[in-house]
Protein backbone atom coordinates (compact mmCIF):
# COMPACT_ATOMS: atom_id res chain seq x y z
CA UNK A 1 0.00 0.00 0.00
CA UNK A 2 1.39 3.38 -0.99
CA UNK A 3 0.55 6.15 1.50
CA UNK A 4 1.87 9.62 2.12
CA UNK A 5 1.35 10.10 5.86
CA UNK A 6 2.86 12.57 8.30
CA UNK A 7 2.42 13.30 11.99
CA UNK A 8 0.50 16.56 12.31
CA UNK A 9 -0.93 17.22 15.79
CA UNK A 10 -1.04 15.82 19.30
CA UNK A 11 -4.23 17.07 21.00
CA UNK A 12 -4.00 16.62 24.77
CA UNK A 13 -7.26 16.34 26.68
CA UNK A 14 -7.77 17.57 30.23
CA UNK A 15 -7.66 15.28 33.29
CA UNK A 16 -10.67 13.98 35.25
CA UNK A 17 -12.43 16.48 37.45
CA UNK A 18 -12.15 19.27 34.91
CA UNK A 19 -14.92 20.69 32.80
CA UNK A 20 -14.76 17.70 30.45
CA UNK A 21 -14.49 15.13 33.31
CA UNK A 22 -12.44 12.65 31.31
CA UNK A 23 -9.31 10.61 31.88
CA UNK A 24 -6.16 12.48 30.79
CA UNK A 25 -5.20 11.36 27.31
CA UNK A 26 -3.05 12.32 24.41
CA UNK A 27 -4.22 11.61 20.88
CA UNK A 28 -1.91 11.49 17.90
CA UNK A 29 -3.30 12.76 14.61
CA UNK A 30 -1.82 12.06 11.20
CA UNK A 31 -2.59 13.61 7.84
CA UNK A 32 -2.64 11.17 4.96
CA UNK A 33 -2.38 12.72 1.53
CA UNK A 34 -2.88 9.49 -0.42
CA UNK A 35 -4.59 6.28 0.65
CA UNK A 36 -5.92 3.73 -1.81
CA UNK A 37 -9.30 2.09 -1.35
CA UNK A 38 -12.50 3.01 0.42
CA UNK A 39 -12.79 3.49 4.20
CA UNK A 40 -14.84 0.81 5.94
CA UNK A 41 -16.16 0.19 9.44
CA UNK A 42 -14.27 -2.68 11.07
CA UNK A 43 -15.86 -2.35 14.53
CA UNK A 44 -19.59 -1.78 13.88
CA UNK A 45 -20.50 -1.64 17.58
CA UNK A 46 -18.26 1.40 18.10
CA UNK A 47 -18.54 3.26 14.80
CA UNK A 48 -21.53 4.01 12.58
CA UNK A 49 -19.60 4.99 9.48
CA UNK A 50 -16.30 6.07 7.95
CA UNK A 51 -15.53 8.30 5.03
CA UNK A 52 -13.03 10.85 3.83
CA UNK A 53 -13.99 14.49 4.45
CA UNK A 54 -12.61 17.73 3.13
CA UNK A 55 -11.75 19.94 6.16
CA UNK A 56 -14.17 22.62 4.93
CA UNK A 57 -17.02 20.09 4.77
CA UNK A 58 -16.79 18.29 8.13
CA UNK A 59 -20.07 17.18 9.70
CA UNK A 60 -21.55 19.33 12.48
CA UNK A 61 -21.45 16.45 14.95
CA UNK A 62 -17.76 15.81 15.46
CA UNK A 63 -15.86 15.03 18.67
CA UNK A 64 -14.55 18.36 20.05
CA UNK A 65 -10.92 17.23 20.39
CA UNK A 66 -11.00 15.95 16.82
CA UNK A 67 -12.22 19.32 15.59
CA UNK A 68 -9.49 21.02 17.67
CA UNK A 69 -6.82 18.78 16.12
CA UNK A 70 -8.03 19.47 12.58
CA UNK A 71 -8.17 23.21 13.28
CA UNK A 72 -4.64 23.00 14.74
CA UNK A 73 -3.33 21.18 11.67
CA UNK A 74 -4.86 23.76 9.38
CA UNK A 75 -3.28 26.55 11.46
CA UNK A 76 0.14 24.87 11.27
CA UNK A 77 0.30 23.84 14.95
CA UNK A 78 1.98 20.60 16.02
CA UNK A 79 0.34 20.56 19.48
CA UNK A 80 -3.18 21.42 20.70
CA UNK A 81 -4.58 21.37 24.24
CA UNK A 82 -8.28 20.79 24.87
CA UNK A 83 -9.99 21.44 28.20
CA UNK A 84 -6.99 22.47 30.31
CA UNK A 85 -7.39 25.57 32.43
Amino acid sequence: MNTDTESKDAPERAPSGTVLNITPRMGLVFRTRALPGTPEVLVPGKCTGRRFWHPDELPEQIVPYTRAAIDGIRAGRLYTEVGWS
